[in-house]
């Protein structure tokens, strides 16, 4: 009886041992999943919250550098146009007194330097142009030109030069372009027509585009 009633008591204390001590392993396996997920989880937000603020910070340099960009272009276009008009203000007056002497309108004589050396005096081309409004040396000879190279004595042989084709064209400003480009012989050899020469068909279509703005 004694025997059998001790056996029972140490197999109820073994059972009570062994339950309780499962029973905390349970726990603790359960507690290391928990802290797993809680760290993937607090992974995932960290990367999430970097991702955002790289994304955050990209965006923001992009609109940056765009805005800088946009500025700087739109300086640079106020810096052109300025230039611009500084050229075309430095030699209103010669322009304007010549058109005034020889009665060519004074935006035909403006195109036709903005075509041909772009304002600038000392322009100089292959075949021997010079000037402002890129007169040979024979047309400057015919109409009275001693020095090329002076802006005032240039611009009043250019304007010369277009009346004199004006009136020989009738007033037909296409044909006066072609003819001051090409020469009046190489109008004349395509029955007084726009001679079939690429430089010079684009060269008529400059000026016109530049008459008519």
């Amino acid at each position: 009886m004694v025997k059998s009633w001790l056996m029972a008591i140490v197999i109820t204390c073994l059972s009570f041992f062994s339950h309780h001590l499962y029973a905390t392993k349970n726990d603790f396996v359960n507690q290391n999943i928990i802290n797993d997920s809680q760290q993937i989880v607090i992974a995932k937000l960290q990367l999430s919250s970097k991702r955002y603020k790289k994304r955050r910070w990209t965006k923001k340099r992009r609109w940056t550098k765009k805005r800088r960009w946009t500025k700087k272009r739109r300086w640079a276009k106020k810096r052109r146009i300025r230039k611009r008009y500084l050229k075309h203000s430095r030699y209103k007056k010669l322009i304007n007194r010549a058109a005034r002497k020889t009665g060519v309108d004074a935006r035909l004589i403006r195109s036709i330097i903005k075509a041909e050396s772009g304002f600038n005096p000392r322009a100089r081309s292959n075949h021997g142009a010079v000037g402002l409004m890129q007169l040979m040396p024979r047309t400057a000879r015919q109409f009275g030109v001693k020095n090329r190279m002076n802006p005032a004595s240039n611009v009043m042989g250019g304007a010369r030069y277009l009346r004199y084709l004006l009136r020989k064209y009738r007033g037909n400003k296409r044909l006066a372009v072609a003819a001051y480009n090409a020469g009046p012989g190489a109008v004349k050899r395509y029955g007084n027509r726009v001679p079939p020469y690429r430089e010079t068909r684009r060269y008529v279509r400059k000026v016109l585009r530049y008459y008519r703005r």
